[in-house]
Protein backbone atom coordinates (compact mmCIF):
# COMPACT_ATOMS: atom_id res chain seq x y z
CA UNK A 1 0.00 0.00 0.00
CA UNK A 2 1.36 3.15 -1.48
CA UNK A 3 0.79 6.26 1.29
CA UNK A 4 0.81 9.98 -0.64
CA UNK A 5 2.02 12.56 1.78
CA UNK A 6 1.26 16.30 1.07
CA UNK A 7 5.05 16.95 0.01
CA UNK A 8 4.55 14.08 -2.80
CA UNK A 9 1.41 15.55 -4.41
CA UNK A 10 3.15 18.62 -4.56
CA UNK A 11 6.15 17.20 -6.11
CA UNK A 12 3.85 15.48 -8.64
CA UNK A 13 1.78 18.25 -9.15
CA UNK A 14 5.02 20.47 -9.97
CA UNK A 15 6.75 17.77 -12.01
CA UNK A 16 3.17 17.23 -14.42
CA UNK A 17 3.14 21.68 -14.78
CA UNK A 18 6.80 21.21 -15.94
CA UNK A 19 5.77 18.29 -18.52
CA UNK A 20 3.06 20.42 -19.43
CA UNK A 21 5.13 23.27 -20.36
CA UNK A 22 7.87 22.05 -21.75
CA UNK A 23 6.19 20.50 -24.45
CA UNK A 24 9.06 19.31 -27.04
CA UNK A 25 9.47 22.24 -29.66
CA UNK A 26 11.58 21.01 -32.08
CA UNK A 27 13.98 24.16 -32.90
CA UNK A 28 15.43 25.82 -35.39
CA UNK A 29 18.71 24.24 -37.67
CA UNK A 30 21.63 25.79 -36.73
CA UNK A 31 22.46 26.53 -40.04
CA UNK A 32 19.38 28.95 -40.74
CA UNK A 33 19.95 30.56 -36.90
CA UNK A 34 23.83 31.52 -38.01
CA UNK A 35 22.20 32.98 -41.51
CA UNK A 36 19.62 34.90 -40.10
CA UNK A 37 21.58 36.29 -37.53
CA UNK A 38 24.52 37.03 -40.14
CA UNK A 39 21.61 39.07 -42.25
CA UNK A 40 20.92 41.05 -38.88
CA UNK A 41 24.13 41.93 -37.60
CA UNK A 42 24.61 43.28 -41.31
CA UNK A 43 21.97 45.42 -41.25
CA UNK A 44 22.37 46.80 -37.50
CA UNK A 45 26.33 47.37 -39.26
CA UNK A 46 25.16 49.15 -42.03
CA UNK A 47 22.82 51.03 -39.85
CA UNK A 48 25.91 52.15 -37.92
CA UNK A 49 27.84 52.71 -40.59
CA UNK A 50 25.39 55.08 -42.08
CA UNK A 51 24.68 57.19 -39.36
CA UNK A 52 28.44 57.57 -38.73
CA UNK A 53 28.86 58.10 -42.21
CA UNK A 54 25.97 60.53 -41.95
CA UNK A 55 27.38 62.96 -38.83
CA UNK A 56 31.11 62.41 -40.65
CA UNK A 57 29.79 64.23 -43.92
CA UNK A 58 27.51 66.51 -42.23
CA UNK A 59 24.86 66.84 -44.80
CA UNK A 60 23.16 70.03 -44.76
CA UNK A 61 20.35 69.58 -42.85
CA UNK A 62 17.39 72.91 -42.99
CA UNK A 63 16.77 73.91 -40.08
CA UNK A 64 18.71 75.36 -36.88
CA UNK A 65 21.63 74.01 -35.28
CA UNK A 66 19.66 72.49 -32.62
CA UNK A 67 18.39 70.24 -34.89
CA UNK A 68 21.59 69.30 -36.15
CA UNK A 69 22.67 68.86 -32.67
CA UNK A 70 20.13 66.50 -31.76
CA UNK A 71 20.01 64.62 -34.53
CA UNK A 72 23.75 63.87 -34.17
CA UNK A 73 23.34 62.97 -30.58
CA UNK A 74 20.64 60.18 -32.19
CA UNK A 75 21.84 58.44 -35.15
CA UNK A 76 24.46 56.50 -32.98
CA UNK A 77 21.31 54.93 -31.02
CA UNK A 78 19.82 53.87 -34.55
CA UNK A 79 21.26 50.01 -34.65
CA UNK A 80 20.80 49.81 -30.80
CA UNK A 81 17.48 50.42 -31.28
CA UNK A 82 17.03 47.66 -34.75
CA UNK A 83 18.86 45.02 -32.53
CA UNK A 84 16.43 45.61 -29.39
CA UNK A 85 13.16 45.49 -31.16
CA UNK A 86 14.32 43.61 -34.17
CA UNK A 87 12.33 40.36 -32.88
CA UNK A 88 9.00 42.29 -31.44
CA UNK A 89 6.93 42.52 -35.14
CA UNK A 90 5.69 38.53 -34.52
CA UNK A 91 8.88 37.23 -33.43
CA UNK A 92 10.54 38.01 -36.75
CA UNK A 93 13.49 39.68 -37.24
CA UNK A 94 14.80 41.06 -41.23
CA UNK A 95 17.21 38.08 -41.26
CA UNK A 96 14.25 35.46 -39.33
CA UNK A 97 11.52 36.66 -42.48
CA UNK A 98 14.31 35.99 -45.27
CA UNK A 99 14.61 32.18 -43.83
CA UNK A 100 11.29 31.58 -42.42
CA UNK A 101 12.31 31.52 -38.73
CA UNK A 102 10.01 32.86 -35.52
CA UNK A 103 10.96 33.85 -32.32
CA UNK A 104 8.54 32.26 -29.82
CA UNK A 105 8.10 32.72 -25.96
CA UNK A 106 8.26 28.98 -25.06
CA UNK A 107 5.92 29.73 -21.89
CA UNK A 108 2.98 31.36 -23.78
CA UNK A 109 3.72 29.33 -26.68
CA UNK A 110 3.08 32.66 -29.19
CA UNK A 111 5.68 34.97 -31.20
CA UNK A 112 7.54 36.87 -29.50
CA UNK A 113 6.20 40.54 -28.39
CA UNK A 114 8.18 43.63 -27.43
CA UNK A 115 9.13 42.58 -24.01
CA UNK A 116 10.72 39.28 -25.26
CA UNK A 117 12.65 41.37 -27.88
CA UNK A 118 14.00 43.75 -25.03
CA UNK A 119 14.65 41.08 -22.90
CA UNK A 120 16.32 38.61 -25.42
CA UNK A 121 18.32 41.36 -27.01
CA UNK A 122 19.19 43.61 -24.43
CA UNK A 123 22.76 42.57 -24.40
CA UNK A 124 23.20 43.76 -28.37
CA UNK A 125 21.97 47.45 -27.50
CA UNK A 126 25.53 48.30 -25.86
CA UNK A 127 26.38 48.82 -29.55
CA UNK A 128 25.04 52.43 -29.11
CA UNK A 129 28.67 52.93 -26.72
CA UNK A 130 31.19 54.04 -28.99
CA UNK A 131 34.05 51.83 -29.17
CA UNK A 132 33.72 49.97 -25.36
CA UNK A 133 30.60 48.76 -26.88
CA UNK A 134 31.61 48.07 -29.93
CA UNK A 135 33.95 45.66 -28.66
CA UNK A 136 31.70 44.04 -26.09
CA UNK A 137 29.18 43.86 -28.78
CA UNK A 138 31.78 42.47 -31.24
CA UNK A 139 32.38 39.76 -28.02
CA UNK A 140 28.79 39.09 -27.50
CA UNK A 141 28.04 38.41 -30.91
CA UNK A 142 30.98 35.96 -30.80
CA UNK A 143 29.91 34.06 -27.93
CA UNK A 144 26.48 33.79 -29.18
CA UNK A 145 28.10 32.70 -32.43
CA UNK A 146 29.92 30.20 -30.50
CA UNK A 147 26.13 28.42 -28.45
CA UNK A 148 24.47 28.45 -31.88
CA UNK A 149 27.85 26.72 -33.52
CA UNK A 150 27.75 24.04 -30.39
CA UNK A 151 24.28 23.06 -30.35
CA UNK A 152 22.97 24.80 -27.74
CA UNK A 153 18.91 25.35 -28.40
CA UNK A 154 19.14 28.72 -26.55
CA UNK A 155 21.32 31.41 -26.82
CA UNK A 156 22.30 33.71 -23.67
CA UNK A 157 19.00 36.19 -24.19
CA UNK A 158 16.87 33.21 -25.02
CA UNK A 159 17.08 32.41 -21.43
CA UNK A 160 16.69 35.69 -20.10
CA UNK A 161 13.38 36.18 -22.14
CA UNK A 162 12.58 32.34 -22.07
CA UNK A 163 12.43 32.59 -25.91
CA UNK A 164 13.63 30.12 -28.31
CA UNK A 165 13.44 30.30 -32.45
CA UNK A 166 11.87 27.84 -34.04
CA UNK A 167 11.15 27.24 -37.81
CA UNK A 168 8.26 28.39 -39.28
CA UNK A 169 6.58 25.08 -40.44
CA UNK A 170 6.42 24.38 -36.30
CA UNK A 171 4.50 26.96 -35.82
CA UNK A 172 1.65 24.89 -36.47
CA UNK A 173 2.89 22.27 -34.14
CA UNK A 174 2.34 24.43 -31.10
Amino acid sequence: MKVETTENKKISEKEAEKTEKSIDIPVASRTKRIIAALIDLTIGIGLALLAYAFMLKRIAITGTKIRWILLRALLPFLPAVYFLLKDSLSGKSFGKLILSLTTINVENKKPCDLTDSLLRNSLLAIVAIPILGWIAFSVFSVLIAVQIIMGRTKRIGDDFAKTMVIDDRNLEFL
